[in-house]
């Protein structure tokens, strides 16, 4: 399962990478492209996500695995609380922190997983 939903959420991050590099207005999520009066350049974005979606796939080790959960819920939060400063509630909103809610959740199975020394690693299989 733990396989699974880090493959799904890394396809996320790499459907989020495509749709910031494409020109299109983004009215969701403008509270983006600036930060504190700091214009952030058009490619960091996308290079954060497809950052974290190559986290998520190459990570094999428990602390690793651990690590790249921890990024993707705070990138998911971040969208969707940016979401929500932009539009108030909305499904995206609602969407990115069920999302960050259960990459938290199974990051901290994988924790127990580790402390309770069973072998987690999803090189070989699946946990």
């Amino acid at each position: 399962m733990i396989g699974t939903f880090r493959s799904t959420v890394a396809w996320l991050f790499l459907a989020l990478a495509a749709y910031f590099i494409l020109p299109v207005s983004k009215p969701s999520l403008w509270l983006l492209e600036e930060w504190g009066g700091f214009h952030v350049p058009v490619f960091v974005w996308p290079t954060v996500f497809l950052g974290a979606a190559l986290a998520l796939w190459r990570a094999c080790q428990p602390q690793r695995i651990r690590q790249a959960l921890f990024l993707a819920f705070v990138l998911l939060g971040t969208l969707g609380t940016a979401s929500f400063l932009t539009l108030g509630p909305n499904a995206l909103t609602l969407t990115m922190l069920v999302l960050a809610w259960h990459c938290m959740a199974l990051n901290l199975r994988v924790k127990g997983a580790q402390a309770r020394g069973q072998d987690c690693r999803l090189c070989e299989g699946r946990l």
